[in-house]
Parts: structure tokens; sequence; C-alpha cells
């Protein structure tokens, strides 16, 4: 409920997940996400200015936007590097982190699923709760009283 209305009623499935990956899990996240920006904008060819617009202006916006990425994707990496390498190592433990919190909030809704009146599979319509017996006819003879009956 909370990714279709943006957050109005509780978390995003991202700040949830964010909540449970710990810090290296959110920078791991926040690496693979600016890293995907930056390599869609690299690809990305732009239309040409519009009519009356100065083509000088239009390729240093190119180019703001592109360096804009760019430099969150630096600024991301950050906390992987070492020494001036990155650290594998520690990007796949922060992997291994985001791995566990979506296990755990898996867990979590699992729970939350059968501690909850509502949602609880025992409340599933079933062929005998429906009355599908008969090709998927219901009998009323079960539901209705006969015309004969004084009851």
């Amino acid at each position: 409920m909370g990714d279709i209305s943006f957050g109005l009623f509780g978390e995003t499935e991202k700040e949830e997940l964010a909540r449970y990956a710990g810090t290296a899990g959110v920078q791991q996240m926040k690496f693979l996400d600016t890293a995907e920006r930056a390599h869609k904008l690299s690809e990305r060819t732009f239309p040409g200015a519009r009519t009356g617009m100065d083509p000088k202006r239009f390729d240093l916006a190119q180019y703001q936007v592109k360096e804009a990425a760019e430099q969150d994707f630096r600024a991301a990496m950050k906390p992987f590097m070492v020494n001036g390498v990155f650290d594998v190592e520690a990007f796949e433990k922060a992997g291994g982190d985001v791995e566990a919190a979506k296990a755990q909030i898996a867990r979590d809704k699992l729970a939350r699923k059968e501690s909850s009146i509502f949602f609880q599979d025992k409340l599933d319509p079933t062929e005998a709760m429906v009355g599908f017996k008969k090709g998927g006819k219901v009998d009323y003879d079960n539901y209705l009283p006969d015309i004969d009956d004084d009851k």
C-alpha cells in the first residue's frame, strides 16, 4: 500500500529495505542506483536544440546533467574505495546485507499475515464455502427453504 500511495500510508518498499539493510546495504543500493542512472545518461542521445534555442546553451545543459550524474556516482563509490582501489569484498558483503534484509522483510510479512485476522489462509474461499461441487453451479437446495416447508 505504501508503494501505491507513494508513502502516504506507510513506508515504500525502498524505505523499508533501507531500514532493514543497515548502512553498508544502503550505500550499496545508492551506488547501484547512481551507476544505473549515470550509465543510462551516458548512452542517451538527447534531441537537438529547439528552434530559436542557442545550441551552445543546450550542449552546456546536457553536459551539466551528465556531469552531475557522474559526480553522484563518484560520491556513491567512496564508501567502497580503499587506497584508491574499489574494494570488491566490501561491496559483496554489503550485497549480502541487502539480501539478508530482503529475507527478513519476507519473514516479517509472513508473520504479520499469520497474526492478522483478515489475511489468514483460513479466510480464503474454498470449494466448500462457495459451493462449486456441481461444476461451478451453486446448489441452492441447501441454502433456500423449499416451498413445501412450513418452517
